[in-house]
């Protein structure tokens, strides 16, 4: 069962399609969509055997409450570290204190006690799902990409959204639909589970500072939602992933905006939303400052993304350098020479600026043209100083995939 915010209320498990309930698993959720309650009915009689109560520090969870006893008593106590999702440690109420080791995206692979001695070693399917356990009665609270693991529902608590590790897809719609830029609203990390995670990834985004849900408003008074100057280029990080802008209520901020003018029987001007705008801006400072205007149009974005896909597949596919010039008239502005490595099975892009402004990422007017490849050396593939030299930077596609590539949205070439 989901409520009006596409939110996991309730699970019911039955035998048979028409068959009594075996178990039941109810969530209860605060303003801020976090989950702060679970009661689980482990044989479906209607009486809920046990209740979890959660409490929060801002995004991150930090403690676990049993809440079938008036005490409360805290059954897990977490440390976090200063990243998003990292966190150190689980103060177990029957295992003690307990440190998880994570891999580079935050899956928990080791389970060591307080004298350093491995407890639990854990291995994974690639979409998450626990396939082994050295000893299953230390499972960690938080396993694949340190999101929490619910083993009564067997899915994975990403943030927003219910991640089901076995089909390898999230169980609700993307609640920002297609502006985290995927056409699939249930796919996970565009399928690339094993170099890319839908909490911290860092995918590259346009942001729609206008957001499209109110395009025709905007668009009544003369704004162009989709050109440059209402874009901002974030990190996933800061963007769509927990405590980015869009969780943190960009898009509910403009609603209450509307919503306050219409209640007055009135219609916000285009200087009313500037004014707005700013003001958000402003507000959300620490979010944006992260990332930089856009220096194209959304449209002009789409197309630079669509690019590289292909010149990275044409690389892998032909097994050939691949090079894309970006020109204006007579002037190349930069030159992207993208080369597969099998033994790594990933693509790389080296990059190289002619004009000594050209700021990622860029067209300045120029259009891409599909060139052969020139000479290629290893020079091409050391990175400097890319403020004081027009060096190229090594971008790892990320299974092959520059959507996924760690990209800086303000560095110079």
């Amino acid at each position: 069962t989901w409520d009006h915010r596409n939110r996991l209320t309730k699970a019911e498990y039955r035998n048979t399609a028409s068959g009594p309930a075996t178990k039941i698993v109810a969530n209860s959720y605060d303003a801020f969509d976090r989950r702060v309650m679970k009661q689980v009915d482990d044989n479906g009689d209607g009486t809920y055997d046990r209740t979890e109560r959660y409490v929060h520090d801002g995004d991150d969870l930090v403690l676990v409450l049993d809440g079938s006893t008036s005490a409360g008593t805290v059954l897990h106590r977490f440390l976090h570290g200063p990243a998003i999702d990292q966190i150190f440690s689980d103060e177990d109420s029957v295992n003690g204190l307990l440190w998880y080791l994570s891999d580079n995206q935050g899956t928990v692979r080791d389970v060591i006690n307080n004298s350093g001695t491995v407890v639990n070693h854990l291995t994974y399917s690639p979409f998450g799902k626990l396939t082994s356990e050295s000893d299953p009665t230390k499972t960690p609270f938080v396993a694949y990409t340190s999101q929490d693991l619910d083993e009564d529902l067997n899915l994975q608590l990403h943030g927003k959204r219910w991640l089901d590790p076995v089909t390898g897809r999230w169980m609700s719609e993307d609640p920002i639909r297609f502006e985290a830029g995927d056409v699939n609203l249930q796919r996970y990390a565009d399928n690339s589970p094993s170099n890319a995670i839908d909490i911290e990834g860092q995918k590259t985004q346009w942001h729609h500072l206008l957001p499209q849900t109110f395009r025709t408003i905007f668009e009544g008074v003369g704004l162009d939602i989709d050109a440059a100057e209402f874009g901002w280029i974030l990190d996933s990080e800061y963007h769509t992933a927990k405590g980015g802008l869009h969780p943190k209520g960009w898009n509910q901020r403009w609603e209450k905006f509307f919503t306050d003018f219409e209640a007055k029987g009135l219609k916000p001007t285009k200087g009313d939303i500037l004014k707005q705008l700013g003001r958000m801006q402003k507000d959300f400072d620490h979010l944006l400052r992260n990332g930089k205007q856009a220096a194209m149009s959304y449209k002009e974005w789409g197309e630079w993304m669509r690019r590289i896909r292909e010149a990275a597949k044409t690389a892998k596919t032909t097994g050939k350098p691949f090079v894309l010039k970006i020109a204006k008239g007579a002037k190349v502005l930069a030159i992207f020479t993208f080369v597969y490595t099998a033994s790594t099975d990933s693509v790389h892009a080296a990059v190289t600026g002619a004009a000594e402004d050209l700021t990622w990422p860029v067209l300045d007017g120029g259009k891409f043209v599909a060139a052969e490849a020139g000479e290629f050396t290893d020079e091409m593939f050391r990175s400097g100083d890319l403020h004081r030299k027009k060096q190229c930077e090594v971008i790892d596609s990320l299974n092959n995939d520059p959507l996924h590539a760690p990209i800086p949205s303000r560095a110079r070439f």
